[in-house]
C-alpha cells in the first residue's frame, strides 16, 4: 500500500517539477521513497552528471544502483566524500560525493557498472577533451593512493642482517 502511494506520489506530483523524475527508475531500481526522490534537484539527467558535488539520492538516480548501495559506497570510499556542516550547531556533516571522481575512477572499469553507467561512460570516451580531463583526474587518484600507502615497519633485509 504505502509502496503504491509512493509511486503515485513520484509519477503524478511532479507538475512543479522542469525536469519529472522517471517514477520506475526512482521506485523500483534506485527503491526510493518519495522523500528520497524529492530529495533530486530539478535538472535534465545530463546536467546532473556534469555536477561535481551530488548527494546520495542522485547519485543513486544518476548511476542506476540503489539507495542503500548508493550510501554502503559512500561507506567504504572515503576518498570520493566530502562532508559539510550545513549549520554551526549541526551534529553530523552532510555527506555528498564527488561524482567527477568516481566516473574518472571507475573509467577502465567494466566488472561492475550498472548499465546507466555504461551509457554515461561510452559518452565520456566519445568525447575527447572529457575523457582526457577524466584520465588526469584518476591519474592523480591512482597518484595520491601510491603516495599514501604506508611503508612496513621492518623489512626482511633488515631483520636477517641483524
Amino acid at each position: 500500500m504505502a509502496k503504491q502511494r509512493d509511486f503515485e506520489q513520484i509519477t503524478t506530483h511532479q507538475h512543479c517539477r522542469l525536469y519529472p523524475l522517471d517514477g520506475y527508475i526512482t521506485m523500483n531500481v534506485c527503491k526510493m521513497s518519495s522523500t528520497q526522490a524529492g530529495r533530486i534537484r530539478d535538472m535534465s539527467l545530463s546536467d546532473l552528471q556534469q555536477q561535481e558535488f551530488v548527494s546520495p539520492e542522485e547519485f543513486a538516480y544518476i548511476t542506476g544502483r540503489t539507495y542503500k548501495a548508493a550510501k554502503n559506497i559512500m561507506d567504504r570510499n572515503e576518498s570520493l566524500l566530502i562532508k559539510e556542516y550545513a549549520t554551526p550547531d549541526a551534529t553530523r556533516p552532510k555527506r555528498f560525493i564527488r561524482l567527477q571522481h568516481y566516473w574518472a575512477a571507475i573509467i577502465n572499469n567494466k566488472a561492475s557498472l550498472t548499465p546507466r553507467e555504461h551509457l554515461f561512460i561510452n559518452e565520456i570516451r566519445n568525447n575527447k577533451t572529457l575523457y582526457r580531463e577524466m584520465m588526469k583526474i584518476n591519474l592523480k587518484i591512482r597518484e595520491g593512493r601510491e603516495v599514501s600507502k604506508k611503508k612496513p615497519r621492518y623489512s626482511h633485509q633488515s631483520q636477517s642482517a641483524a
